[in-house]
């Protein structure tokens, strides 16, 4: 598999979990989500894993920002603007997204000591 393949495979599904936590209205699936997609890319790629989260969890903030440029808000903030209306959706909010980060380097370096384990295991 190419880089460039490697690398379009993790923005595809950086995209598809930013999209999935955009309209999903509790934090935990999109989080579960993010490491899911994760965990494979850091046990079959363990070199250099630190990419992989990088660029999934990238997507998170990048998506959002797209969506405040166009005036979209996420399905969790419109929840939370019904109990608290004097909130507001700006550009702090959109920031928030990038504690994908932080889930994604958590499930692909989970990925990348599996690996090991496993090589290991098996020698």
């Amino acid at each position: 598999m190419s880089k460039q393949t490697k690398y379009l495979a993790a923005v595809i599904c950086g995209l598809i979990a930013a999209i999935v936590e955009f309209n999903s209205i509790d934090p935990q699936k999109p989080m579960v989500i993010i490491i899911v997609i994760a965990f494979p890319f850091g046990f079959f790629f363990p070199k250099q894993p630190w990419r992989w989260p990088v660029i999934i969890g990238l997507c998170f903030p990048l998506f959002n920002f797209s969506a405040f440029i166009l005036g979209a808000e996420p399905q969790y903030f419109q929840v939370i603007q019904a109990e608290y209306p004097r909130i507001q959706y700006n550009i702090m909010r959109v920031l928030e997204t990038s504690i994908a980060l932080a889930t994604a380097f958590l499930g692909t370096y989970a990925g990348v000591l599996t690996h090991r384990f496993l090589r290991k295991k098996s020698q």
